[in-house]
C-alpha cells in the first residue's frame, strides 16, 4: 500500500510540474508575441478562462478570508499544492496512524486546503505589509503632483504607472474607472473596501471629502502621510517588543518535534505504542491539536498588536 501511494504522490507531482512548466512558458510566449503584435481574440478568451479558473480556485480555498487581493499564486500551482498535501496527509495517516481508509481520505481532504491556504495567506500578508511601507511615499508624490497643479484624475494614472507595486496597480485601477465615468468618490469608496488597510481607508475619506467640500488637500495628504508613518513606527516597536514572545512561541513549538526526533534515532520501542495502540493514537492527537491551539492563541495575540 505505501509503495503504491508514494508512486501515485510521485507521478502526480510530475504530471502537475509539467502542467506547471508549460503554462509558464504559455505565458511567456503570449508575452513576448503581445510587444509586437495584437493577440488573437480566441488567445484573449483563452487567457479570460485560465484567469476566472484561478480565481474561482483562490476563493474556494479561502473561503471566508475578508480580502484577496494580494493572493496571485497560478492555478496550476495551486493544484500542485493540493495534490502534494493530500498525498502525503493520506500517506502519514494511513502507514503511522494506521487509520481507515474513510477517515484517512478525509484528514487528508482537510490537509489538502491548508498547504495552498497557509501560501495564499502568506502572499496576501507580504502584500499588505509592502503596501503600508510603500504607501507613505506614495502619498508624498501625490503631494508633489497636487503642488504642481495635476488635477487628480491624472495623478492616480501618474502614480499608478510609477509606484511600485502592490500601490502602482491599485491606483492604476482608480485610473481605469475613473477614465469610464465612474463617480470619484464611489471608486475610493469601493477600493477602501477591497484593500481594507486603515492607511488606506484613512486616505481615500480625506480625498473624498475634500473633492466635495473643497480645501488644501495636499496641507491634509501631509498630515495623513505623518500619521501613517508615525503609525508604522509605533507597529515596529511593538513587533521588537514582541520578539522575545515570538522566539519562545518557535522554541515551544519545535521542541516536541525535536525530542520526538531523538527518541526515534536513540530508542525507537519507546515511542511504539503511540502508533501501534489506539489509546497512544488518542494521546497524540489530543497532544497535536493542544499544541497547534497553543501556538494559535500566542500568534493571535501577537498580532493583535503588530496587526496593520
Amino acid at each position: 500500500m505505501l509503495p503504491a501511494l508514494l508512486l501515485l504522490g510521485a507521478g502526480t507531482a510530475c504530471l502537475m510540474w509539467v502542467l506547471l512548466r508549460s503554462q509558464s512558458l504559455h505565458r511567456l510566449l503570449e508575452r513576448r508575441i503581445g510587444m509586437i503584435a495584437v493577440l488573437p481574440l480566441v488567445q484573449a478568451e483563452h487567457s479570460v478562462r485560465i484567469g476566472a479558473i484561478g480565481d474561482a480556485l483562490r476563493r474556494g480555498l479561502t473561503l471566508g478570508a475578508s480580502h484577496r487581493w494580494g493572493m496571485h499564486a497560478a492555478s496550476p500551482l495551486l493544484i500542485v499544492l493540493v495534490m502534494a498535501g493530500f498525498t502525503a496527509a493520506l500517506v502519514l495517516l494511513r502507514s503511522v496512524f494506521g487509520l481507515s481508509p474513510l477517515a484517512a481520505i478525509i484528514g487528508a481532504g482537510l490537509a489538502a486546503v491548508v498547504l495552498p491556504r497557509a501560501v495564499l495567506r502568506h502572499q496576501q500578508v507580504r502584500a499588505e505589509t509592502a503596501f503600508v511601507d510603500r504607501f507613505p511615499d506614495t502619498i508624498d508624490m501625490v503631494i508633489r503632483m497636487l503642488r504642481a497643479g495635476l488635477p487628480v484624475s491624472a495623478i492616480m494614472r501618474v502614480v499608478g504607472r510609477e509606484a511600485p507595486a502592490p500601490v502602482g496597480p491599485v491606483f492604476g485601477r482608480l485610473a481605469d474607472q475613473i477614465e469610464i465615468g465612474l463617480p470619484f468618490s464611489e471608486v475610493l469608496a469601493a477600493a477602501s473596501r477591497r484593500i481594507g488597510l486603515a492607511d488606506f481607508r484613512f486616505f481615500a475619506m480625506a480625498v473624498s471629502l475634500q473633492s466635495d467640500t473643497g480645501g488644501n488637500l495636499a496641507t491634509t495628504l501631509e498630515m495623513l502621510s505623518t500619521i501613517i508613518r508615525k503609525r508604522r513606527e509605533v507597529r515596529l516597536q511593538a513587533r521588537s517588543s514582541t520578539a522575545e514572545v515570538r522566539v519562545s512561541a518557535w522554541l515551544l513549538g519545535g521542541l516536541p518535534f525535536l525530542v520526538t526526533g531523538l527518541l526515534l534515532l536513540t530508542n525507537p520501542a519507546y515511542l511504539t505504542p503511540l502508533i501501534t495502540d489506539p489509546r497512544g493514537n488518542l494521546i497524540v492527537l489530543a497532544a497535536g491539536t493542544m499544541l497547534i491551539m497553543g501556538l494559535g492563541a500566542m500568534r493571535q495575540m501577537m498580532r493583535q498588536v503588530t496587526r496593520l
